[in-house]
């Protein structure tokens, strides 16, 4: 169901309820109208027919003429009828079976009550009075009674009258709404229209000129998702490109000397080849995860979590990991972790990974008989650092060298130029910043990645 139709529909019960609630209280309204009128000219012809009572000392005398009669009986559409009777029931004359009065008479007050006269119901004026004579301590009660076909039609008359022109107001009432609806409801339908006519790739902003301000938070909603679906997207587009441009170098490679090995008979030359065939695989296989760590990062935006993450555990166990290789390499590697635990809020995994490429390239760039130092501390906010005594990075080129494939002039070339790119785009997601800087003496360089504090759910340690 539409919202307009859900609207009406909530509309229309309350409505038609007070619809028919004013029918049955014009109707009451109408009968009391009519009925006073009517109860009037009763009450007149009542005391006009008393005004026919005379007691003398032998009797009581009612001079009722011929064409008196058939004045009262004039009437096309309704019926009148009279009686005389005393108060304990015998009629004196007149109808004996007109309804008799009820509860206890009061003399010259008329009473007016309703009951039925041959199955058609009446309307009775009862007026108790005392006449002289010999009958003057005993009351006597003219009656006149009516039936209601005049006051039945008046009363409808009126009952439509008002009746109709309610209904009119109603159903008007039930068109304006509509209208209104469908006038309020245009905006979205052209937005509707807009977006259907959008290219499935274009995520550019709506534009909430025309949109009712009720419905703006929502517009906005959606437009962060478009820019959110639009940043993914060109992360797509870069991963696809940067894949498409770096992998088809060493692919190339690859097929080349595994070609050349096809045709080599000697085992010395075919063992040479298979060692080089070997290194090309895992450069490219290096190279290939990087990838996919730069395009994972890149897509992360809001979707990390918000894990308690121990920056102290984690250096500490990343950093074992690499030692096989700084031993190999003849490069001193250690870890300097302050003694209470230092909490971040992230994603654990993510977190590895920008040590993991830090270790990566400090170990890379860094000659043997150097060090590789991983410090952690608190200063304003957690703060960990990877300092190593390589080749260093000139001041000018530090901004750069987070960029995907920049790598400093005169660098080693075995590298991806893709670690520190993965680097700044998951301390990015985490709200974190990343600095360069030399050391205080010597060559070589210091990464420092600063986090903010950690959330009121996570426990504050300050050294």
């Amino acid at each position: 169901m539409s919202f307009a139709a859900k609207l009406l529909d909530w509309l229309l019960a309350p409505l038609l309820f007070l619809w028919f609630a004013s029918v049955a209280v014009t109707n009451f309204m109408a009968i009391d109208t009519v009925s006073g009128p009517y109860d009037q000219r009763l009450d007149e012809v009542a005391r006009a027919m008393a005004q026919l009572l005379r007691g003398t000392d032998e009797e009581l005398v009612f001079e009722l003429s011929r064409d008196a009669l058939i004045f009262l009986r004039a009437d096309q559409r309704d019926e009148l009828h009279y009686a005389i009777r005393r108060p304990w029931g015998e009629v004196l004359a007149g109808n004996p079976d007109l309804p008799p009065l009820p509860g206890m008479p009061e003399a010259g007050v008329t009473r007016f009550h309703s009951g039925f006269l041959q199955g058609e119901e009446v309307r009775v004026a009862s007026l108790p009075m005392l006449t002289g004579g010999v009958a003057e301590d005993q009351p006597v009660i003219v009656q006149v009674a009516e039936t209601l076909h005049k006051r039945h039609q008046l009363s409808g008359e009126i009952h439509t009258q008002v009746i109709l022109p309610q209904l009119f107001v109603l159903v008007g009432a039930l068109l304006l709404v509509w209208y209104g609806l469908t006038y309020v409801i245009s905006p979205l339908k052209r937005l509707k229209e807009a977006m259907d006519r959008r290219h499935h790739r274009d995520l550019t902003p709506v534009d909430p000129a025309d949109i009712p301000q009720e419905l703006r938070p929502l517009i906005t909603s959606i437009n962060e998702l478009m820019g959110r679906l639009a940043q993914n997207f060109q992360a797509q587009q870069r991963f696809i490109a940067d894949a498409a441009h770096q992998l088809r170098t060493p692919l190339a490679g690859l097929k080349s000397q595994t070609e050349l090995l096809l045709r080599q008979e000697d085992p010395r030359v075919m063992k040479h080849a298979l060692t080089q065939l070997a290194a090309s695989v895992q450069r490219t296989s290096r190279l290939a995860n990087q990838l996919l760590s730069l395009a994972r990062a890149e897509t992360t935006g809001r979707t990390i979590r918000h894990d308690a993450v121990d920056l102290n555990d984690l250096a500490r166990r990343v950093t074992e990991q690499w030692l096989p290789r700084a031993i190999d390499k003849r490069i001193d590697l250690g870890a300097e972790i302050r003694p209470e635990p230092l909490l971040v809020t992230g994603d654990a995994l993510l977190l590895g990974e920008v040590l993991n490429n830090l270790l990566d390239n400090a170990l890379h760039y860094t000659p043997s008989g150097g060090q590789v130092t991983v410090r952690t501390r608190f200063e304003n906010g957690p703060v960990l650092s990877v300092e190593d005594t390589g080749i260093g990075i000139p001041p000018d080129e530090r901004e750069l060298v987070f960029q995907p494939f920049y790598r400093v002039l005169d660098s080693d070339p075995g590298g991806t130029g893709l670690g520190l790119a993965i680097v700044r785009s998951i301390l990015d997601a985490h709200g974190a910043v990343v600095t360069l800087r030399n050391p205080g003496e010597g060559q070589g360089t210091i990464f420092e990645l600063r986090f903010p504090k950690p959330g009121p759910y996570v426990r504050e340690y300050v050294g």
